[in-house]
């Protein structure tokens, strides 16, 4: 540790998420090293190479929704589905993106409240609840989802979501969050605003501030062409998924930049402070507070 580099100093030595080597964040049982970057647009040619080569970058796709925008019909399917994005979470780093964004909002071992935004199949909340348990810290999480079929899915796929004392799952819609200002230290959404236009990601996420005390993380994709290759032969050659198949490379092409979701978060009076990419660039969460609180976080 020691050392004059900025990095370290993004999460705390130990929190109950993971400990910092070097200038990565290793982070749960199986170690995955995370490159967390203060700077938001910091050059990277390894996690940013589209933007850090100055490549062009792929035009958002607008006109094609994704399966699970639509009719939620095939009950086995959209299982299926929800098996299929825990997977990716576990094994590409997705469950590891949100909790080191949350560690850098909360570091520490004090009990933790977040809320879940477009939860699907809680398997991000069940793993922050059970990385909190293993290092003695209360993360109690409570997921929203605005679809009845996706929860009643979720539950299917993985009992634990009826009987983890620490998970809630509630129907309810991210563009109107049923709760007060102020209302969780942390909230979070993963896999979520690319599905949205930009207006109503703009709605999401002021609602997502709105209700934080603390901040947000945002967890998503990141448009690029190598994203949409890897996804592309993840999709055809793991699953045979319906759901997966159509909408894996669309939500890459859907999906926004990271000076895209940074500038929307900012149209909500959220200032980015922290951000942490997946190894292979497909992948960012955004760290971001309220604009008063992140100015008084730097000084």
């Amino acid at each position: 540790m020691g050392g004059t580099d900025p990095l370290h100093r993004c999460v705390p030595p130990e929190n109950a998420f993971g400990r910092v080597v070097g200038r990565h964040l290793e982070l749960g049982h199986r170690g995955l090293a995370l490159a967390v970057d203060p700077v938001p647009d910091r050059p990277s040619v390894l996690r940013r190479p589209a933007e850090a080569l100055g490549l062009p970058l792929m035009r958002r796709l607008t006109d094609v929704d994704e399966l699970l925008d639509g009719p939620l019909d095939d009950a086995r399917a959209l299982a299926g589905n929800l098996r299929d994005l825990a997977r990716v979470n576990r094994w590409l780093g997705g469950v590891d993106l949100s909790a080191a964004g949350i560690v850098a909002l909360a570091p520490g071992r004090a009990p933790i409240a977040v809320l879940d935004v477009g939860t699907g199949g809680a398997d991000i909340p069940l793993a922050l609840v059970e990385r909190g348990r293993a290092a003695g810290r209360h993360v109690s999480v409570t997921g929203i989802d605005s679809r009845a079929e996706v929860l009643t899915a979720a539950a299917i796929v993985d009992p634990r979501t009826a009987t983890t004392g620490e998970l809630v799952l509630q129907l309810g819609d991210g563009l109107a969050l049923p709760y007060p200002d102020r209302s969780f230290d942390v909230v979070h959404t993963s896999l979520v605003v690319h599905h949205l236009d930009p207006g109503a990601a703009r709605t999401l996420l002021a609602e997502m501030g709105r209700v934080a005390r603390l901040g947000v993380v945002v967890n998503d994709l990141v448009r690029g062409r190598p994203a949409w290759v890897g996804a592309w032969l993840m999709s055809h050659l793991l699953t045979s998924n319906r759901y997966t198949r159509h909408d894996a490379p669309l939500s890459v092409r859907r999906a926004y930049s990271v000076a895209e979701l940074t500038a929307l978060l900012a149209t909500a009076d959220l200032r980015v402070d922290r951000t942490v990419h997946g190894l292979f660039g497909h992948r960012v969460a955004l760290v971001a507070r309220h604009r008063g609180h992140a100015r008084r976080a730097a000084s």
